[in-house]
């Protein structure tokens, strides 16, 4: 608050006259004469309240960021020990493929040669004596041994409309397709059968031991492996 000091002209008496309204110019009187009196101010500025701005922050699109898409790279299997293995691990080296020898035709052999056949549980229905030479192994379901050949042998479900060689008699499963899977039997030079199972027109996944054939997938069979078509476990056994 703002005080001058002024003297009365008349009586000469000084006054403190406090601005208290904070103007310019006051007049007064003076409490001794009764003159009147202007008395001016310096003029104390008041300070004004500024409202402040409010400054809307600036909204920035974000930038999408299309992700990069990666080809999948294919790894083509291979097959070894009855297991799919995945080509180009640099610490394999699949061995070659002993070479195929053609085999002279065999007569005729017992019954304990072929591994003990048994014709109340085989299909086909034929004799004991009359077994086929080029018999491959079996494929085993519900008791029951289907005979595989040297070769191609397509395996199914046996139905009125038959696509299979090999049709097993699921008792009305239709989880097995018609045309299931591939099995591709063949003799090496040192007489052992190697078969090899691949995917057939199947609409139900196939698995071996447990391994889930995918696509062009082909296994190795070993001898006791389990096959599940569908719903359908099969076993198959080499033929001795």
């Amino acid at each position: 608050m703002e005080i001058v000091r002024i003297v009365c002209p008349k009586c000469h008496v000084e006054l403190d006259v406090k601005n208290k309204l904070n103007v310019e110019q006051k007049l007064i009187k003076c409490p001794n004469c009764g003159c009147q009196l202007m008395v001016r101010f310096q003029g104390q500025s008041q300070q004004q309240y500024q409202q402040p701005q409010y400054q809307q922050p600036q909204y920035q699109q974000p930038q999408y960021q299309q992700p990069q898409y990666q080809q999948p790279q294919y790894r083509r299997p291979v097959q070894d020990d009855g297991h799919t293995i995945y080509g180009g691990h640099p610490q394999y080296q699949p061995a070659p493929a002993p070479p195929v020898q053609p085999v002279q035709p065999m007569g005729p052999q017992p019954v304990a040669a072929m591994g003990g056949y048994n014709s109340e549980s085989t299909v086909p229905a034929s004799s004991v004596n009359n077994r086929p030479a080029n018999v491959a192994g079996f494929l085993v379901y519900n008791n029951v041994r289907y005979p595989l050949s040297i070769g191609r042998n397509t395996i199914g479900r046996k139905s009125s409309t038959p696509q299979a060689t090999v049709q097993i008699d699921t008792g009305g499963n239709n989880t097995m397709s018609r045309l299931h899977a591939v099995i591709e039997t063949v003799r090496m030079g040192d007489m052992s059968i190697r078969a090899i199972i691949s995917n057939g027109s199947n609409k139900n996944p196939t698995f071996v031991s447990g391994v889930l054939l995918n696509g062009a997938d082909k296994l190795i069979l070993k001898n006791g492996a389990e096959i599940k078509m569908g719903n359908i476990i099969l076993r198959y056994e080499i033929s001795v």
